[in-house]
């Protein structure tokens, strides 16, 4: 796993901000113009718990507790932005079997309890292990 953060996207970034006493580990408005001189369709609060190499459920029962210390925020601004976990994971080529997440059923509630969303990008690279 790569590392998973959550996106809230509404109308500018300091609104986002000002909702939450999360710090945003990054974001833009609307408009502002990208690395790649393209201009971002929407604006993004984006809040990185840890870049720390974990399971995919230790990070997001991790992110969550953080999430649930924050429930009233975070519900209020699900309530006006779309709120998503936006999943990240790389995983080795290997052995062709590249698995996938596994969420339990406690962290399943928690999200809905939370009105949030959880999105998955998987990448695989490498060369296959010889045999």
């Amino acid at each position: 796993l790569s590392w998973s953060f959550l996106i809230i996207q509404l109308s500018s970034f300091d609104k986002m901000q000002k909702l939450t006493k999360l710090q945003a580990t990054k974001g833009w408005n609307k408009g502002e113009l990208r690395n790649n001189n393209v201009r971002h369709k929407l604006s993004s609060f984006i809040f990185v718990l840890n870049y720390k190499p974990q399971t995919f459920e230790k990070k997001l029962s991790d992110l969550l507790k953080v999430l649930e210390n924050h429930k009233r925020e975070i519900t209020k601004l699900s309530n006006k932005a779309h709120c998503i976990i936006q999943v990240y994971m790389e995983i080795h080529n290997g052995n062709g079997m590249i698995g996938g997440p596994n969420m339990s059923r406690k962290n399943i509630k928690k999200l809905s309890k939370l009105n949030l969303s959880i999105d998955f990008d998987q990448y695989v690279s490498g060369n296959e292990f010889k045999s």
